[in-house]
Order: structure tokens, then C-alpha cells, then sequence
């Protein structure tokens, strides 16, 4: 244990320390629909799988064994569903005929006008707006000191449709895998985690015309698929770590994301850069660009809980100023850094229900956590025999979370606002 305190001293006094290098990146980071609503409060607040990602020393806090065979959210901003809706609009107005027949002018006839101004409105309609959207999977095992967990998730940071009539897609996206293992241990009044875990993801950044559109529906090999997509892959391991100081009632505590962690970045092309000059090659292959690192994320927080049923957190992120968004500046605007959170529990013996709500970055967050068959666990044990399939799912779980984050720079210039659910099954 000593062994690990020392290098974990090591890494973060480096991290400190350095200045960011020309080949550092930021990452996606795995979205919990908890902590999302609860202001994005991880480091003293987190109590489920997401505790190796965010604070492996949170572990230390873990009161019962927790397997989740997996645990689905969904979730989407609103011009997201704008645009969907929208696009609805005008398949339904095409498969029933009106697109044709109406008089969308309102001139008293009905010809080829009509459809350019329905068209033009649409277009008008749907140019501005961006889909932001998040999928996510988990399953994991964590208990009191140790955890492991498959993370699978996409975040989808802009998709868009630029003039329908001549469409030009523009997205940009990840597709992430990450598997950790996290320890923790406690000396004295400290709790202290580590996480190491292996990261695979593909960044999708393109601009579709629609010549490539239509292009793309004859490509059969993967490797130009990647390459029409403007696709990187990346591949490597990371580690977290994480302290903590006091009780159930009190937690103050750090945790320092990608502490150290380093990835390979493969491309997809016909063009390949021989000795510095480009050269297409005639055919799609996969060359190695480089390797880089991941910007490390310092956090600190606290949490109380002066009852049982209430508790409070707060938190402060990238107290190294990184570019954690990857536009070429530090970020040090502190309002971006700000988290507040939450939670209020009711009813822990029948529905488990928790109310939660908190600031990210200036805006307000709420959501809520049920499990509607929690009553089972404490059922009599023939009604238990009679309705074993309820009794197994006890521990099934839903949550809802209404969040919105800051995209520029600065707080209050284009916020985002999204709602997200999730769907857990434990044993």
C-alpha cells in the first residue's frame, strides 16, 4: 500500500507540476445519470459503479455488495428533438400526400411553389439546431473496498442537418469502451483509491455533403466507412485516484481523473504521409498517428449529510486549468467549474424513492431515483415464493435526471439543455 501512496504522490505532483504538452487530449467522460442530477457532484457523493471513474476511494463507502448485469440511459437535449420531430413531420407529410397537394403559399393553386416553400420553411426550421444526445451501458460488480466494471457509451456532441434539400450532415461523436478495476483502502481517518482501466473509442468528426451521402451507400469496406467519417481510434490505460477524510455524516475529499494515462490514435485513409510528403496509397489502410495524452481532471468536493434522508454535496473540477474541451485555451473560468448537488430520500423500505437537485456551471438540475419493487425485500417469506419473479427484481432501478451544461467557454452563451433515463437491473 505504501508502494502505491508513494507513486500515486509521484503522478500527481508531476500532473501539477507540468505544463500541457502539444499532445495532450481531452476525453468523454462516462455520463451517470445520478450525479447529473445531482449538479454533476461525483467526488464525495458518488455511490454506484461510477465510483471508478470518478473516485475509486469512494469504495471505501460501499456498505453492500452491488452486481449489475446492466444499466441502460438514454438521453437527449432539446433541439435533439426538435430536429426528430421535424424530420417526422415531413416523412409524414410525404407518405400521406399532403407535401404534394396542400397550398402551402395559401395563393388559392397548388404546384411546384408550394413545395419549395414547405421545404424552405423546414430547411429554416431545422438549420440551427443540433442534436446532443447520450447512450450508455454498464455492468459491473463493486463491494466495499474493490470493483470492476465494463463501461460501454456514446456521446453524440453534434449531429446536425445543414439545408435539407441538399442536405450536408455534420457530425461529431464518440463511441467509448472502458474497463476498470478499482481498490481502495483506509488508513486511519483517510480512505484512498486507485483505478487502472483499459480505454478503446472512436471519435467521429465529419461534414457530409451529399455527394458523400450518396457515396456512402456504396461503400462495403469498413476502413472507408472510417475514413468517409473522418473516424480516429484510439486505444490505451488510465489511472484514476482518489482520498478521502471522514465519516457517513461528513467527506472531504479529491479526486484526480486520467492521473496518468496514455492512448494510441490509428486513422483510416488512402492518403499516408511517407517522409513527410502525403501519397495516396490506392488503397484504405490504417496508419498509426501518434500517441497522446489524456488531460488529467483535479476535482475536490465535500458532502454532508446532517440526516438520513437529506444530504448535500459540493465540488470544484479542473483545478489545473486544462483545456478540457479541446479549443486551444486553459480553462479558467471558474463558474464552469462550479457543482452543487442534492439529495433528499423517502419511503427506503417500499419504493426507495430519492429526490435530487443541484447547480452545474449556474444552471439548475433535478431528477429523481425509484425502485417501484423495493417492498419485496422485506416481504414475508411465502409471498416472496409466490411472486419469486418480483422478488428477484427487487433491486431494479430507474432514474431520471434534467441537466443542462455550458458548450462555449463562458457560462450563460449557449447552454445545453438535456433529459436523460436509465434503466438498471442488480442483484
Amino acid at each position: 500500500m505504501k508502494k502505491i501512496l508513494i507513486f500515486f504522490l509521484i503522478v500527481t505532483s508531476f500532473n501539477i507540476f507540468a505544463a500541457n504538452s502539444v499532445d495532450e487530449i481531452s476525453i468523454q467522460y462516462y455520463k451517470n445519470i445520478r450525479g447529473m442530477g445531482m449538479g454533476n457532484t461525483y467526488v464525495t457523493s458518488a455511490s454506484d459503479e461510477s465510483v471508478l471513474l470518478y473516485n475509486p476511494a469512494m469504495l471505501n463507502y460501499i456498505d453492500r455488495y452491488k452486481f449489475s448485469l446492466f444499466g441502460l440511459a438514454v438521453g437527449m437535449n432539446d433541439e435533439g428533438k426538435d430536429v426528430i420531430g421535424t424530420m417526422i413531420d415531413v416523412s409524414n407529410d410525404i407518405s400521406d400526400g399532403s407535401f404534394e397537394d396542400n397550398d402551402w403559399n395559401n395563393d388559392g393553386k397548388v404546384d411546384d411553389s408550394d413545395q419549395f416553400k414547405y421545404l424552405k420553411d423546414k430547411q429554416s426550421e431545422i438549420n440551427n439546431l443540433s442534436l446532443n444526445g447520450y447512450f450508455g451501458d454498464f455492468t459491473g460488480l463493486i463491494n466495499k473496498n474493490f470493483g470492476i466494471g465494463l463501461f460501454a457509451y456514446s456521446n453524440i456532441n453534434k449531429l446536425a442537418i445543414v439545408n435539407p434539400v441538399n442536405p450536408t450532415v455534420i457530425a461529431n461523436m464518440s463511441l467509448n469502451v472502458e474497463a476498470p478495476i478499482g481498490i481502495a483502502t483506509k488508513i486511519g481517518p483517510f480512505s484512498f483509491g486507485a483505478s487502472i482501466r483499459y480505454l478503446n473509442y472512436i471519435n467521429f468528426d465529419s461534414k457530409l455533403t451529399s455527394n458523400k451521402l450518396i457515396s456512402a451507400q456504396n461503400v462495403n469496406d469498413s476502413k472507408a466507412m472510417f475514413s468517409l467519417l473522418g473516424a480516429t481510434k484510439n486505444e490505451g490505460f488510465g489511472l484514476d485516484f482518489g482520498g478521502l477524510i471522514g465519516n457517513d455524516k461528513f467527506k472531504l475529499g479529491f479526486a484526480l481523473q486520467d492521473a496518468y494515462t496514455k492512448v494510441d490514435t490509428w486513422r483510416d485513409s488512402e492518403e499516408v504521409n511517407i517522409n513527410g510528403h502525403p501519397t495516396n496509397s490506392g488503397n484504405y489502410v490504417t496508419y498509426y498517428i501518434g500517441e497522446h495524452t489524456v488531460t488529467p481532471n483535479l476535482r475536490a468536493g465535500i458532502s454532508i449529510k446532517p440526516s438520513k434522508w437529506l444530504q448535500l454535496s459540493g465540488e470544484v473540477e479542473n483545478l489545473l486549468n486544462k483545456d478540457m474541451n479541446n479549443d486551444g485555451e486553459d480553462d479558467t473560468n471558474i463558474y464552469k467549474k462550479l457543482h452543487l448537488g442534492s439529495e433528499i430520500s423517502m419511503f427506503p423500505h417500499s419504493i426507495n424513492l430519492k429526490l435530487r437537485a443541484g447547480i452545474n456551471q449556474g444552471y439548475g438540475t433535478y431528477g429523481f431515483y425509484v425502485q417501484p419493487l423495493r417492498f419485496m425485500e422485506r416481504a414475508p417469506l411465502f409471498l416472496k415464493v409466490v411472486l419469486l419473479p418480483l422478488w428477484i427484481l427487487n433491486d431494479v432501478e430507474f432514474e431520471y435526471a434534467d441537466f443542462t451544461e455550458e458548450l462555449s467557454p463562458h457560462v450563460g452563451v449557449k447552454p445545453n439543455h438535456m433529459q436523460a433515463l436509465s434503466f438498471t437491473l442488480r442483484f
